[in-house]
């Protein structure tokens, strides 16, 4: 089991690290319904940090963030990734260990990792357990 409270989305310094495709393709093996939603959430997380979108608002991004936050704990579910540590600890926890090996694939999204680890963490209903 993990320890919860070292749970963090892995940042790595820019420039160290490319695109791993052997990782990419083992964490859409595991979690494929996830791994195409994370790519949503990023998209999302991105038009938040960088407060971009055509006629969107800091709500509006906001809203679709948290929409597309708890669609990808559904398909994390759905895919059965970490099901035992989600009842445990709570669809945050699982999303943030699911986003570290994602980072570990993709490496080119530091910003959006960190501000989504903050939103994901600041989330009432991502940290339930069980649901």
């Amino acid at each position: 089991m993990v320890n919860k409270q070292s749970n963090a989305i892995r940042i790595h310094p820019v420039g160290t690290r490319i695109t791993d495709t052997k990782k990419a393709k083992m964490l859409a093996a595991s979690a494929p319904n996830a791994f195409r939603k994370a790519q949503d959430v990023l998209t999302a997380t991105d038009k938040y940090v960088n407060k971009s979108g055509l006629f969107s608002t800091e709500k509006s991004r906001i809203q679709k963030l948290q929409s597309e936050c708890y669609e990808l704990a559904r398909a994390l579910k759905n895919d059965g990734f970490m099901s035992d540590e989600m009842i445990q600890n709570g669809k945050a926890f699982v999303i943030v260990e699911f986003f570290s090996l994602f980072s570990d694939a993709y490496p080119n999204w530091q910003k959006e990792y960190e501000a989504l680890e903050r939103f994901v963490k600041s989330d009432s209903y991502l940290r339930e357990a069980g649901r």
